[in-house]
């Protein structure tokens, strides 16, 4: 039969007890066996849980200035890693602000409806050369045209 491992908890002493008796029973009585199985190959196997003080909790040594230091460092990593994205945040927006700046959003009904598209290249070229020119002597710039 395949191990399988399910726990159960009882709502009261007495369903546990019944349940231990069952377990003895079926181990004293080999025309019973047929009942400790589930779903015809799970043998069922009852044990007693152990007692809450027999077991040792790996965190019950720490007092509890330790703990408030622990505490305290978890809540500074937490502002300081609040502290970083919201820096990170700030600058991404900054950046898409001023890429905004320099090339805003134009609806292309301003543009000549009848010119061909190497005029519009063309116009596209003038906007650029002119711009860059004024950029490199420390104007701020928009390419609001044909850009």
């Amino acid at each position: 039969m395949t191990p399988c491992a399910v726990f159960m908890t009882f709502e009261n002493e007495e369903g546990a007890n019944r349940a231990m008796n069952f377990n003895k029973a079926i181990e004293a009585d080999t025309s019973l066996t047929e009942l400790g199985t589930w779903l015809g190959k799970y043998k069922i196997v009852i044990n007693q849980a152990a007692e809450p003080s027999d077991i040792i909790w790996e965190n019950r040594h720490f007092t509890p200035w330790e703990r408030a230091k622990k505490k305290l460092i978890v809540v500074l990593l937490m502002i300081v890693m609040l502290a970083l994205s919201f820096g990170l945040l700030f600058a991404c927006a900054t950046f898409s602000l001023n890429l905004l700046k320099k090339f805003p959003d134009v609806p292309c009904h301003n543009l000549p409806e009848n010119d061909s598209s190497s005029n519009l290249q063309k116009a596209a070229i003038r906007e650029w050369s002119i711009n860059h020119a004024l950029a490199k002597q420390g104007v701020e710039v928009s390419y609001a045209g044909y850009v």
